[in-house]
């Protein structure tokens, strides 16, 4: 029996249903100290508008959080513990179990079996990686609209209150709030009358662009860029050394001449004259 190209002919027809992604909108308003719209700032696709990548992010954060560890943690055995060896009471004839000696985890002051030592919880994660764990999560706050632009906040004056006026007119911030959203408030240069202008404010973290992290960016509501600091944000990645130059500088080996110093000179050859 002949078969039709089609086995199961009641079924429909795959047909191509995935849609072209829209190209999002990558530029933000840029706000002033009064809180006033005064231009509009692009922002890098790979960082705001990059795919999720929730494994990533998972990973990421779970790096951080493993290196904040000191790992400073310690106890003693029982051949750490100061005592003595000495048999506490004979093997038999006591009717009791067999000890050899204080220090035993057994008897309180000796010993700890299977306790904590200093170790290194340190892990790493490439810089690929970290990029797109960051790029993950700032695309998150973009598409929720928490992320504000401020221009001229490094000249902002070193009073609390002058913080709250802009943070207030960004709508980031509900004066007279007894809970407030956490802020993220990252800065580039000259940061002196921001840091002291902030400094008393519980719910606002003030941050520096390179510190910027994933763990950071999860744990506060809205993220606050001053406009100097994207600069960083944009600046291409720098290629590394290959391996042959890095190998390269590691193998070579300095020159054995040494300079010639004009005041100690070499004394001159003597020739033998020969007899006639």
């Amino acid at each position: 029996m002949l078969l039709s190209k089609n086995k199961y002919p009641d079924m429909p027809k795959k047909t191509n249903t995935k849609k072209k992604h829209a190209s999002a909108d990558l530029t933000l308003d840029v706000y002033n100290l009064a809180g006033k719209v005064v231009g509009k700032e692009s922002l890098p696709k790979e960082f705001f508008d990059a795919a999720q990548n929730d494994t990533l992010l998972a990973q990421a954060l779970r790096i951080y959080q493993a290196n904040l560890r000191l790992g400073t943690h310690e106890t003693k055995t029982r051949g750490e513990v100061v005592g003595s060896t000495h048999k506490i009471y004979r093997q038999k004839g006591t009717g009791r179990a067999r000890h050899g000696s204080r220090k035993a985890p057994l008897f309180v002051g000796g010993g700890v079996a299977h306790g904590p030592h200093v170790r290194d919880y340190h892990l790493k994660l490439s810089d690929s990686m970290r990029r797109v764990a960051l790029g993950s999560i700032l695309t998150m706050r973009r598409r929720e609209g928490q992320i504000k632009i401020i221009a001229g906040l490094a000249k902002i004056e070193p009073k609390t209150k002058k913080m709250i006026r802009m943070l207030t007119s960004v709508k980031v911030l509900e004066e007279g709030k007894k809970k407030n959203a956490p802020i993220l408030l990252l800065t580039a240069g000259d940061t002196r009358s921001i840091l002291l202008s902030g400094r008393n404010l519980p719910y606002l973290t003030i941050s520096p662009i390179h510190m910027m992290n994933p763990y950071m960016i999860l744990t506060h509501q809205f993220v606050l860029f001053m406009r100097d600091a994207l600069v960083f944000l944009k600046q291409p990645k720098r290629p590394k050394e290959s391996t042959k130059k890095i190998v390269q500088k590691a193998t070579h080996k300095p020159s054995k001449k040494q300079p010639k110093n004009k005041l100690m000179k070499k004394p001159k050859k003597t020739t033998k004259s020969k007899k006639a």
